[in-house]
């Protein structure tokens, strides 16, 4: 490619001024509604990280208020939530939904979402939506330059998802890589990337239309990442780069780890491919519950404060609950009454079997794979092996416990990578992956999916 033809990368709409510095994301005049009261006062609102993530507010200069409009808030926070509408100042077109979590000299609060303005319909649709990420993982793409470096600099660092008519683009930061070691060194949180929304066709959308496959990529980050990612300060502009709405709300987050990951940093299609099928799965109305609740489940078991016997329970329920779905409700295998008789470990196999997920346990679990051999164990039975003797604590089965330490571990990881095989199945994919039983990762180690020579 000609240095001239790489594209520069996206201009930042909001700033981090550093590791875990909260981000600005307006301040000035907000007008407070609710019911019949409505006031103007300064404010500002903004991303801070701890002791949770969360988009809050606080509304300065409350004191010039009269008396009566603050005791009505005030009275109605000691019984009930309060939920208020803000709008910023000469920007009508987004009304951000708050909840008063304080009232004193100032009030505060959190941005729970946005709904739309009383403007005309013509007047609040983008050509495209920014928006950044915070903490998701370097992943090589494709060349990007960016604004006041050297010409002739560029780095692959633009990813690019397609879905449902929608086009994402990603480009990180141009320090990505320092940022991922601070992060990993001190934990917390960072900008890592920049994201644009736009339609396929090119055609026009406004905030509701966004919203859903924003919370899609949402949920396909925090699988990939195994940590809860999310998109944040959506933005939506015109043809002519002039802002038409906001799209902002607070969402769950945790601060960084640096997990493995079955997506390689050195491939990017083992990102950009998957993501299709996952949002076809998302949009299903038969599937997208239980999607949320299996990715949730995986990266809640990716956390450092669950411990391994409550991971193991979570995945191994989440294992379950997919062996109900595409046994009974989707290929209708069985019905409900077999299902129900069958052990744990048979509605396992069954799923496996029909996903084409390896039965058999990998060498790379060292310790389970020469219990396997020594018991005749695969890997269903492996799962719930454990499992039965973490929820049935009888003297016998702590004592198995305890003795066979590592053998738990195994299985936590057997867990994850199972739950990992079976949502890239759901999704239709068929390229390589990161295995993740492997203890020692390699840059660019990758291998096909298990299925993959099936197809």
């Amino acid at each position: 490619m000609n240095q001239r033809e790489i594209p520069l990368g996206i201009d930042p709409h909001i700033i981090q001024k550093g590791l875990n510095e909260p981000i600005e994301f307006y301040q000035g005049k907000l007008i407070v509604n609710k019911d019949d009261i409505s006031f103007e006062v300064d404010g500002k609102i903004e991303l801070v990280w701890f002791p949770f993530a969360s988009l809050r507010f606080e509304l300065e200069g409350t004191e010039e208020l009269q008396y009566n409009e603050l005791n009505q808030l005030y009275c109605l926070s000691l019984v009930k939530i309060v939920k208020i509408d803000l709008i910023i100042s000469g920007q009508e077109n987004s009304i951000l939904e708050g909840k008063i979590t304080h009232i004193s000299s100032v009030i505060r609060g959190e941005i729970i979402d946005t709904k739309t303005g009383k403007n005309k319909q013509s007047e609040r649709q983008a050509y495209y939506a920014k928006f950044f990420i915070p903490n998701f993982r370097y992943i090589v793409g494709t060349p990007i330059r960016y604004e006041g470096q050297n010409f002739g600099f560029s780095v692959r660092n633009r990813l690019s998802l397609n879905a449902k008519g929608w086009n994402i683009t990603l480009d990180s930061l141009s320090n990505i890589k320092q940022l991922g070691e601070d992060l990993t060194n001190s934990s917390g949180f960072a900008i890592t990337y920049y994201g644009i929304l736009e339609k396929n066709d090119g055609s026009l959308f406004d905030y509701q239309e966004s919203k859903e496959i924003i919370d899609a990529l949402k949920w396909y980050l925090s699988f990939v990442n195994g940590s809860f990612i999310s998109p944040y300060a959506l933005v939506g502009f015109n043809a002519d780069h002039n802002e038409v709405w906001k799209g902002w709300k607070s969402s769950r987050m945790f601060p960084y780890q640096n997990n493995f990951s079955w997506v390689s940093k050195s491939h990017p299609k083992t990102f950009e491919e998957p993501f299709k099928g996952f949002v076809d799965l998302y949009f299903d109305p038969e599937w997208s519950d239980s999607l949320k609740r299996i990715v949730y489940i995986y990266v809640e078991t990716n956390h450092i404060a669950i411990n391994v016997e409550g991971a193991i329970i979570l995945l191994q329920s989440a294992l379950e609950l997919l062996a109900y779905e595409i046994l009974v409700e989707k290929n209708r295998v069985l019905n409900p009454t077999k299902f129900e008789k069958l052990h744990g470990n048979e509605r396992i196999k069954h799923l496996f079997d029909q996903l084409k997920i390896p039965l058999e346990i990998s060498a790379h679990l060292e310790v389970l794979h020469k219990t396997a051999k020594e018991r005749n164990w695969l890997a269903p039975d492996a799962i719930i092996k454990i499992r039965n003797s973490i929820v049935h604590p009888t003297k016998k089965n702590r004592v198995k416990l305890n003795d066979h330490s590592q053998e738990a571990c195994d299985v936590l990881d057997l867990c994850r990578w199972s739950l990992e095989l079976c949502i890239l199945k759901l999704c239709n994919y068929n390229g390589v992956y990161t295995n993740t039983l492997k203890r020692i990762q390699y840059n660019g180690d990758v291998d096909p999916v298990p299925w993959s020579s099936e197809e």
